[in-house]
Parts: C-alpha cells; sequence; structure tokens
C-alpha cells in the first residue's frame, strides 16, 4: 500500500498512542503536534503509524530529573539523536509508533530500521537512500505507551519512499512534504 500526503494540506489527527482516533486538536503530552504527515500501515503482526513532525529536543534520564522537564524527548535507546541545534539543523523529526497488530500494544522492544529515500515526479528513485539512525524514545512524562522510534533529520521539499522494517517485517510508505 503506498499513501502520499502533503505537508501543510490536511490537519494533523494522529492515532493515539494507546491504538484509538485522537480528536482534532488533542495531543499526547510531550509530542510537538503541529501540522504535519501521519500515515498508518499494517505490515505483517505489526500496525506501523508514520509520522513527519518539526524537530523535538532529546533528553536522557539524568536531564529530565535534574532540569524538571515535561517536554520533550526522552531517550530510552538506540542511536545518539541529531538535536534541533545540529549543523545543519534538522527539520523533521521522522518517528514510527508500532503496536501489535492484534492487541494494539505498543511495542516497547521492537527492532527498527527506517530510511529514506528522495523520488522524481514520476515516483522514481531520484537520489540516494538516507539511512536514519534509529533512537528509541518515549514522550516525557508519558511513559512506555509513547514509545516510539526515530531521530531528527534534514529531509527538504519533494517527495519521498519511507521505508520501515520492524523486527524483519518491512513496510513501504510515500509521502510528500
Amino acid at each position: 500500500m503506498v499513501v502520499a500526503i502533503s505537508l501543510g494540506t490536511l490537519p494533523f489527527a494522529p492515532i493515539g498512542a494507546w491504538g484509538m482516533d485522537m480528536p482534532p486538536g488533542m495531543k499526547m503530552p510531550g509530542m510537538n503536534m503541529q501540522a504535519g504527515v501521519t500515515s498508518t500501515q499494517v505490515a505483517g503482526d505489526y500496525r506501523i503509524e508514520l509520522h513527519v513532525l518539526p524537530p523535538e529536543p532529546f533528553y536522557t534520564t539524568a536531564d529530565v530529573a535534574a532540569r524538571h522537564l515535561t517536554q520533550g524527548m526522552l531517550i530510552t535507546g538506540g542511536a545518539t539523536p541529531l538535536e534541533p541545534t545540529g549543523t545543519p539543523p534538522p527539520n523533521h523529526h521522522l518517528i514510527v509508533h508500532v503496536f501489535d497488530g492484534k492487541s494494539g500494544q505498543t511495542l516497547v522492544d521492537a527492532k527498527v530500521a527506517l530510511s529514506f529515500r528522495p523520488l522524481d515526479a514520476t515516483g522514481r528513485p531520484a537520489g540516494k537512500t538516507v539511512v536514519v539512525p534509529v533512537v528509541e524514545m518515549q514522550a516525557i512524562g508519558s511513559g512506555s505507551a509513547s514509545t516510539h522510534y526515530g531521530n531528527n533529520v534534514v529531509i527538504g521539499p519533494g517527495a519521498y519512499r519511507v521505508t520501515v522494517t520492524v523486527n524483519g517485517t518491512a513496510a513501504t510508505f510515500r509521502i510528500k512534504l
């Protein structure tokens, strides 16, 4: 299944981390839910939600405790995050939420790989594949039900194929920014 969604043409109305639709305007604590791209697919035993949002700050458990933080992303494992102050600064937060297809429960220990590749006007590959170093994270204060995977990225306007692999099962999304 291929889904194309144009950034800025649709309001962001995500499916919540608890497997239910959230009303427009509602946000999960700690998540930056500005207008963005969202798409959902079922692949194998999983329901995979792809989100493209504005960049997010990442924090360690020690940072959260010492600074009494209530917003941002808590690093729970995986790669080193690309910080919003990086060079060049990232312009999006590319993430996936992964759910058990039968129970709807959030997968908190999935092995996730994530990449994107630009496409030309005909939908053919038009550049190199970018492999995203996957950070395992949670929205601060939201607990394991908010577990998701991804990173901040630098990605320009255009069409892209995003490939997500969860525990060896792949899903391909087509997005337009």
